[in-house]
């Protein structure tokens, strides 16, 4: 039911002309169980996701991520996520994302745009509010870990980018496995990063 219930929002969006279509999970299983108090809509999702699609941060997320912190950093995130992607990564860091820097307005979720990466539209929002906060495009790195739905769009808006080589999924998922646009940088594992930041000032 709950695929069913994904596959048709996403189908409706298409149809809306929308390429890159995001749900609301919270939106699908309130039609899937009407009635039910918000709150505990959500504390079931948290539990299905959790049992269903584990996650972990990659080897030495924490630290590199502290490293930025403690430097001064100007963090964001564009991510392909829901509600509880931020209520993850606190259990998982066991820190909350503001007290490591992050901005909140640059922490764009596509649950709450409708569009997913590799949208061009959240990469725009991010180049405005960046421009906003008196920093250009050209001096933010993106580090992702899919040639097609991070390096991509994110090289086409202007950013400099970094992929994060560490499987082989990285790689993209292009229909044919490739994308013709080329990392600034490629890195094998999260302590990669630090030397480039200290090279790009």
């Amino acid at each position: 039911m709950l695929t069913a219930a994904i596959s048709h929002q996403h189908a409706a969006a298409l149809a809306r002309g929308n390429a890159n279509p995001e749900i609301s999970i919270e939106h699908v299983w309130a039609k899937l169980f009407p009635g039910r108090p918000a709150a505990e809509l959500r504390e079931a999702i948290v539990e299905y996701e959790a049992a269903t699609h584990p996650v972990w941060p990659m080897p030495g997320c924490r630290r590199l991520l502290f490293t930025l912190a403690r430097l001064g950093m100007v963090l964001g995130i564009i991510s392909n996520a829901q509600f509880y992607t931020p209520v993850f990564l606190r259990a998982l860091l066991g820190v909350g994302l503001e007290d490591l820097g992050f901005a909140p307005d640059l922490c764009l979720y596509s649950c709450d745009y409708g569009v997913a990466k590799p949208d061009a539209a959240l990469f725009r929002l991010a180049r405005e509010r960046l421009r906003r906060a008196g920093l250009r495009e050209e001096q933010a790195i993106m580090v992702g870990n899919d040639r097609l739905n991070d390096i991509e769009p994110a090289s086409r808006s202007g950013f400099m980018t970094v992929l994060a080589a560490l499987d082989r999924r990285s790689y993209g998922s292009a229909p044919d496995g490739h994308t013709s646009v080329q990392p600034d940088a490629v890195i094998r594992h999260l302590r990669g990063l630090e030397p480039l930041l200290s090279v790009s000032g």
